[in-house]
């Protein structure tokens, strides 16, 4: 999460720019490397997909929604103030030792990964607003590239994409 400042940046082969505030989502294996600005403050929480899994109660968000990298600019201001409000929790929490310290961050992590997953379908509705079509066909070529070592199958893809897998084989 970027709260102040800019950034420039790839992600797997992608160029951006972005003004704060704005959240990053690095899957992994995702290839990347950012230049901030001197004035530029943020955060960072790391966590294995099985950990984020579990705490989104096994669902495959983590795998579907939250399992390609994305940059979402553009948050509002109670966007931005919730946001900032968790990553501070998680530093409050990681600097200290009381009991049910482990608890609070799992907590503010699952909090954090359920602004990813807002924050990203707002995102991709305003894409779809300005091009539906594009927008998927983005999100689709995104997965492949991500799972193109299992093999999924087209119904995979429709599922986590939210369409059927006829608009998959046309789009």
């Amino acid at each position: 999460f970027l709260e102040k400042g800019r950034l420039r940046g790839t992600i797997d082969g992608q160029d951006f720019e972005a003004e704060a505030p704005v959240m990053l989502l690095l899957a992994p294996g995702s290839v990347h490397g950012f230049t901030y600005t001197p004035d530029a403050v943020g955060h960072q929480v790391t966590l294995p997909t099985t950990t984020l899994s579990r705490l989104l109660g096994g669902s495959n968000l983590a795998d579907t929604e939250l399992g390609t990298s994305c940059v979402l600019p553009g948050l509002d201001r109670e966007g931005e103030a919730t946001c900032a409000g968790l990553f501070r929790q998680v530093a409050r929490e990681f600097r200290t030792r009381s009991p049910g310290r482990v608890h609070a961050l799992l907590a503010c992590a699952t909090l954090l990964a359920v602004q990813f997953l807002l924050h990203r379908g707002e995102h991709f509705r305003r894409e779809r607003g300005q091009g539906e079509r594009d927008a998927l066909v983005r999100r689709y070529v995104a997965m492949v590239e991500q799972h193109h070592r299992t093999h999924e199958s087209l119904s995979f893809y429709a599922q986590a994409l939210g369409v059927t897998d006829r608009t998959v084989r046309r789009d």
